[in-house]
């Protein structure tokens, strides 16, 4: 594999499944619960200021209601390695929103507020077992497009995650659980057409709006200038007609690069707090910490041996 098609490759695997949990009613403040998944909707994960977050379109979340029924309403996978999902650790978790879409002028490539469909989500920090493996990383020089860059013809690559191959089954589900889904990624090409003030992307075989559920959050990967140099290009709103329509990033990197100068909301209550905050002992929070381990392994390890690790008998 030559080092642009492996370049390709990652930078792709930097989008992620948002999985939405929803309940039948609404919990207190800061309690969590998930009766059932639902929704389809794709996202872009990225590093900022050693945090995560995830980019998408703001129009995904228009079915789950704010304020959120739960108090992690919106999850991501932290790593693509897993197959097999098994335990909460292996997801990264929603914190705080951040409307990075205020600090966007309506004089450039905005004429009004409600065209800035985008939306900038801060994850709880990952568990070092199930560190992300592939993200779009800010803290170490992203390459990203300009608006020069945006010329007839260039080549454009997507990734996201359609309904169509990541559906829900309530048949079978495995022990213990009521239903059950798919992952998987689609990774699509085209080239960008020249249209009025901006353009769209032509995709190299025709997909219907059906076909393209889903892909909204996505991400949109290109070539920098003349060479074969590859950069993050956009965030994809909509596609249909074999054609996808994007936000450039030009359009919104000023406002990412400084979302802490944006209005922000909790989503989740507990986001932000040390567990001294919640009243958890150094040792509550070390078994805590170890039976999430053991569970996310597949271990099936006793309390009383959780407790024999912790306080040793010499």
């Amino acid at each position: 594999m030559n080092d642009i098609l492996k370049s390709l490759i990652n930078l792709l695997k930097s989008s992620r499944r948002i999985h939405f949990n929803f309940v039948n009613e609404q919990l207190a403040e800061g309690e969590w619960r998930s009766e059932y998944w639902s929704g389809n909707a794709s996202s872009i994960l990225l590093k900022m200021n050693d945090r995560f977050f995830i980019l998408t379109a703001k129009h995904v979340l228009a079915h789950t209601a704010y304020p959120y029924p739960n108090a992690s309403p919106i999850w991501v996978d932290a790593q693509n390695k897993f197959h097999e999902r098994k335990h909460v650790t292996q997801y990264l978790h929603c914190g705080r929103q951040w409307h990075i879409e205020d600090l966007i002028p309506n004089d450039g490539f905005f004429d009004n507020d409600e065209e800035k469909d985008i939306l900038l989500i801060e994850m709880f920090p990952p568990r070092e077992l199930f560190y992300p493996d592939d993200y779009l990383d800010f803290d170490r020089n992203i390459v990203y497009l300009s608006e020069e860059d945006f010329v007839d013809g260039k080549p454009c690559f997507i990734s996201g995650f359609p309904a169509r191959l990541n559906g829900y089954s309530y048949d079978n589900p495995p022990q213990g659980y009521t239903h059950s889904t798919e992952i998987h990624r689609e990774h699509l090409s085209g080239k960008f057409i020249k249209e009025g003030d901006f353009g769209f992307i032509e995709l190299s075989d025709s997909r219907s709006h059906l076909d393209l559920v889903g892909f909204s959050g996505g991400l949109v990967i290109s070539t920098i200038g003349d060479t074969p140099d590859l950069g993050f290009a956009g965030l994809v709103i909509r596609g249909g007609n074999g054609k996808i329509h994007f936000i450039p990033v030009y359009a919104f990197i000023d406002a990412l690069l400084n979302y802490q100068q944006s209005n922000s909301e909790l989503i989740d209550p507990n986001f932000g707090k040390t567990p001294q905050d919640l009243g958890l002992t150094f040792e509550e929070v070390m078994s805590i910490e170890l039976r999430m381990a053991f569970d996310a392994l597949g271990l099936n390890v006793s309390e009383q041996k959780i407790s024999s690790i912790l306080n040793p008998k010499g």
